[in-house]
């Protein structure tokens, strides 16, 4: 538009032109030669007129105005588009030791309690941990362990507002309901794949991508490798940690998470009382530099299907990051990206 309006007062004004000088002509022939010229001069401002609204509106400027638009479409999808019909659910009466095998042979992270169709409760792995050392664990059952007032939403909430609500409870997990019915399930993992694939197509370019040791969590423990769990586990259940890390005086060795501690119990109810970090813990560690892009940190946790980052500077532990944070860093970049402010500081290209 801009440049179809420039064009025709680049038109009028060489019109104006050679209506002045063929009246200030006597014959035809003058009128002949001077048309050359203004011919050339309306060609020059056609070309000038092209040139400015090139460096006015240059095509990485309206790519950007494109993807502005594609992320806005992506936080506006109702969440009954992306939700999960498979849901592992168990009734009030389920007892701890059936509810640990379900999280064990479904590799899950949280198991939803109903009443029929109706949604009562939610359990997690912490909640169980809570419990592992209770003498009297194979008479608890899922109603004495559940949380009961769960953060739910309904199939139309929008994506954007569903990553608010998570980021706000701090939850993983967000059940979907619909006149009381548990309907389906959202999950973060869910929510932050939407991302990677998006990123993965889009390749930016700013120094206001967050990195992530602006959202470092030290939510974790360290112990000495040769420590017994049971003197960290109270801790662990009490601060909601991330995880214990297996050290060799200030050297990473190891890592431990709840998920270790549940599948220790289901093998051995009494490895508590003489386990060490060091018999427990995974030393295959995925380790990022805190000056990882979160889009990179998010590309790690998705394709290795990891919860949970840990972030070192040179050879020391600097914390954790997880995909609460990952998100939460989404939001504040997406808000800017769609913001004024970052019209002029972001620059994109397609792969």
């Amino acid at each position: 538009m801009g440049l179809q309006r420039f064009t025709i007062a680049s038109i009028a004004v060489a019109a104006m032109l050679a209506t002045r000088v063929c009246a200030a002509q006597a014959d035809m022939r003058g009128v002949f030669r001077t048309f050359i010229p203004i011919i050339a001069l309306l060609l020059i401002l056609f070309a000038v007129s092209y040139i400015i609204f090139k460096l006015i509106n240059p095509p990485q400027k309206n790519q950007l105005v494109k993807i502005r638009k594609q992320i806005a479409n992506i936080l506006n999808i109702p969440l009954k588009d992306i939700m999960t019909e498979r849901l592992i659910t168990v009734n009030e009466s389920t007892t701890a030791h059936e509810i640990i095998s379900i999280f064990d042979t479904n590799n899950a992270g949280s198991i939803l309690v109903t009443d029929g169709k109706k949604l009562k409760g939610i359990i997690t792995e912490t909640d169980i941990l809570r419990k592992i050392e209770d003498k009297r664990l194979s008479a608890i059952t899922a109603g004495d362990i559940m949380t009961r007032n769960v953060t739910s939403a309904n199939k139309a909430m929008r994506l954007g507002e569903a990553e608010l609500l998570m980021i706000k409870h701090k939850i993983r997990k967000l059940p979907i309901v619909e006149q009381e019915n548990l309907i389906g399930i959202v999950t973060m993992t869910d929510i932050l794949k939407s991302h990677h694939d998006f990123f993965n197509k889009h390749a930016f370019e700013s120094e206001h991508i967050p990195l992530v040791e602006s959202y470092l969590s030290k939510d974790y423990i360290r112990a000495q490798a040769n420590d017994r769990i049971k003197d960290h586990l109270s801790q662990f259940i009490k601060w909601k940690s991330n995880a214990i890390l297996g050290m060799q005086k200030t050297k990473l060795l190891g890592i431990i998470t709840e998920r270790d501690l549940l599948m220790a119990y289901t093998k051995n109810p009494r490895f508590l009382t003489a386990a060490t970090v060091k018999t427990l813990m995974k030393t295959n560690l995925i380790t990022i530099p805190k000056n990882t892009s979160i889009i990179k940190a998010n590309n790690i946790s998705i394709d290795k299907d990891i919860r949970r980052l840990i972030v070192v500077e040179g050879d020391e532990v600097a914390g954790f990051i997880t995909q609460v944070e990952i998100l939460d860093a989404f939001c504040t970049f997406l808000a800017f990206i769609t913001s004024d402010e970052g019209k002029k500081a972001i620059s994109t290209a397609d792969n």
